[in-house]
């Protein structure tokens, strides 16, 4: 039988570039209450990888400071669902949150990646793409994504995250 989920508030830095968006939390995440809360979701490996550190902070406090460190906003595109488990697949019954209504009341976000094609293809359900705004699906983190090796979604997110960094310098100086 399938559940009605409500899912977490954003985590928003001071002036965040970029957002990333997941689907719903899936069932280990909504019990931790915590993003990206299933020990095999190789998220927050890939997002200290990014940021050179040995290992992944062990608090969820930390890892929240880190993804802020990264000027990186975190949501998801389904404000409520039902879902059993935790597969995309099985979402239904989808209330969106209010996604480009927080990219407008924050437009130092010029990039948004989706951590997979489930909330790509949830998104562009709900919303049309603003201006200004580019939009990129990353391989999955969840351990759902099993077809892709962790070291290479690693290279992968490393790779966009780098190419991000130069085009927001570009940005920078070009608006000077």
């Amino acid at each position: 039988m399938s559940e009605r989920l409500s899912s977490f508030d954003p985590i928003i830095p001071s002036k965040p570039l970029i957002l990333i968006l997941g689907s719903m939390p899936g069932t280990e995440s909504l019990k931790k209450q915590q993003y990206y809360g299933h020990p095999q979701n190789c998220f927050w490996s890939i997002i200290s990888s990014i940021k050179s550190m040995g290992s992944v902070p062990p608090r969820y406090e930390q890892r929240i400071e880190l993804i802020k460190s990264c000027q990186i906003a975190l949501w998801d595109v389904c404000c409520q669902c039902e879902r059993k488990g935790s597969l995309d697949s099985d979402i239904k019954e989808v209330k969106p949150n209010k996604i480009n209504k927080l990219l407008l009341e924050h437009p130092t976000i010029k990039t948004v990646l989706f951590n997979g094609q489930g909330p790509s293809k949830l998104y562009h359900k709900f919303f049309k793409e603003l201006p200004n705004i580019k939009y990129v699906i990353m391989p999955g983190t969840s351990p759902a994504n099993a077809r892709t090796k962790k070291q290479t979604k690693i290279e992968i997110w490393k790779k966009q995250m780098f190419v991000i960094s130069i085009s927001n310098k570009q940005n920078t100086l070009t608006n000077k």
